[in-house]
């Protein structure tokens, strides 16, 4: 099985500040895996702003991202929870 399948999902997210303190939500945010790209997956609606992105599949259970606009990180997929953190660039 490829990677990116056990990485899709609809997720339910509450958005924290670095203290875990509560910011904002929840909205949901949907990972899906690519049709071509095995090692791929697409991640929708982050930050409740429909902000598409590929991101780099590295386990059955975690991915990330870097680009010019934002960063994900240490993302994971635990039993049925996500977690990630996200750098957002202003340029």
């Amino acid at each position: 099985m490829a990677p990116n399948s056990e990485l899709a999902g609809t997720w339910s997210v509450i958005e924290y500040s670095l203290d875990m303190e509560p910011l904002y939500g929840p909205y949901h945010l949907y990972t899906y895996n690519t049709s071509a790209d095995t090692d791929s997956i697409w991640v929708d609606n982050i930050y409740d702003s429909a902000i598409k992105v590929k991101a780099y599949a590295i386990s059955e259970t975690s991915f990330n991202l870097t680009s010019d606009d934002l960063d994900i990180s240490e993302a994971q997929i635990l039993q049925d929870s996500i977690i990630f953190r996200v750098t957002l660039y202003n340029r």
